[in-house]
């Protein structure tokens, strides 16, 4: 009991930190956000949007679901260590080779030819941050937010500070891939300072298949996730101008950083704090409940704010060229705010071993989403962004209804 009780305090302070940090590095991303929107213009965006997205999609594969089982794992954790590191450093070399090959490809599918060399240097994002995930890992398996608000924080800072001075000085949509290449360097160097954890020359073989198989369902988790957060910015892509691409993610950037931010930070702490929570026999209701509150009491005010605030919040920071991305903005922060109102279910069902009911639940999901954005795109993005709401209300009821049948 005592156990247990250590872990709640452990978790609330995890999640404290988690915000801090996060939230401290998004409001920089935030300020220099408002200048980028100014200097630069929704094209340099939309160039760098559907590049970060083909990325992501990769990044979901990325290594095998390996991460999740580190803080998933209740013993053997520097075998397990041994293993990401290993799956990290292979598949970021595998997606480096696939980005690079795959930019003309993927340039021509969004009719933006001048996209292939920002796809190509971003692609080197991919085996920088494989280096350091296998750290990251550990210190959320080990509840250290404290100590991974030094990378994170300094991640957003560099990030922020070389696309401003490089976007000043003319560098275009290169200040936002600099500024990205300089920032994931930063953050992974930073990991390695400050875990001790080192790779070893040796390869637990009794452990590849456990993991693996555990990692599998991560993986399929993982993928329905991608495609179900970044189709819509695909067919915006592929269905208008990058100019309205730049609009569309623009407007969606304000409630990432306003609404999911929470959602982001303190998902990465509940996880591994339900599977120790498991681990030690407590109660996961115990924690999921109070959770699911207090994100409650957060997300729904700051979905309401910034319906309401749209139209001054993209004039003060971002200027007259961004007005398209107003009523956008409204519909995407009603979407954003539903969709964290259930996904904590996600990291219920991690920590239960049932990945593979979290994988069922996603894929009904993107069967409905996928063709009803594609119908709406014929329309306009707004649309699209519309139909997100509507898909969102029928499945966050039926995450919530899963996590209360599961918790009884």
């Amino acid at each position: 009991m005592r156990a247990v009780e250590n872990l709640g305090g452990r978790t609330a302070q995890g999640m404290a930190w988690s915000i801090a940090g996060t939230g401290g590095g998004r409001l920089m991303s935030l300020a220099s956000l408002a200048v980028l929107a100014r200097v630069l213009v929704p094209e340099d965006f939309g160039l760098l949007a559907f590049a970060l997205v083909f990325l992501a999609y990769l990044e979901t594969v990325g290594d095998l679901g390996t991460g999740a089982a580190l803080a998933y794992w209740p013993e053997r954790w520097r075998d397990v260590a041994q293993l990401t590191f290993i799956a990290n450093l292979l598949m970021g070399i595998v997606w480096l080779g696939v980005a690079l090959a795959g930019a003309p490809a993927v340039a021509d599918f969004f009719g933006s030819p001048e996209g292939e060399p920002v796809l190509r240097a971003l692609a080197w994002v991919i085996p920088l941050k494989a280096l350091g995930t296998t750290h990251d890992a550990l210190l959320q398996r080990d509840l250290r937010f404290r100590t991974r608000m030094v990378p994170e924080v300094a991640l957003m800072a560099t990030k922020a500070s070389i696309s401003v001075v490089l976007a000043l000085m003319g560098f275009g949509v290169w200040s936002l891939v600099w500024g990205q290449v300089a920032g994931q360097a930063l953050s992974t160097a930073l990991l390695w300072i400050l875990v001790p954890w080192r790779p070893r020359a040796n390869l637990p073989r009794d452990l590849i298949r456990p993991v693996f198989r555990y990692g599998r369902g991560i993986v399929s988790v993982n993928v329905i996730a991608a495609v179900v957060h970044h189709v819509d910015i695909v067919i915006v892509g592929r269905m208008f101008s990058v100019a309205v691409l730049g609009w569309y993610q623009m407007a969606y950037r304000v409630p990432d950083i306003a609404v999911t931010l929470l959602v982001r930070t303190t998902s990465k702490v509940l996880f591994p704090a339900l599977s120790r929570l498991r681990g030690a026999g407590g109660q996961l209701r115990e924690m999921y409940l109070p959770a699911l509150r207090y994100l409650s009491l957060l997300t729904v005010p700051t979905t309401i704010a910034l319906v309401m605030l749209a139209e001054p919040i993209v004039l003060v920071l971002f200027g007259d060229q961004w007005l398209g991305s107003v009523p956008i903005l409204k519909a995407l922060a009603i979407y954003t705010g539903l969709k964290a109102l259930g996904s904590y279910v996600g990291d219920l069902l991690k920590a239960m071993g049932r990945p593979s009911l979290l994988a069922l639940l996603g894929t009904a999901r993107a069967l409905v989403l996928v063709p009803a954005l594609i119908l709406a795109a014929s329309y306009s993005a707004l649309a699209v962004a519309i139909t997100l709401i509507g898909v969102t209300i029928l499945s966050t009821g039926v995450n919530l209804g899963m996590a209360g049948s599961l918790l009884r």
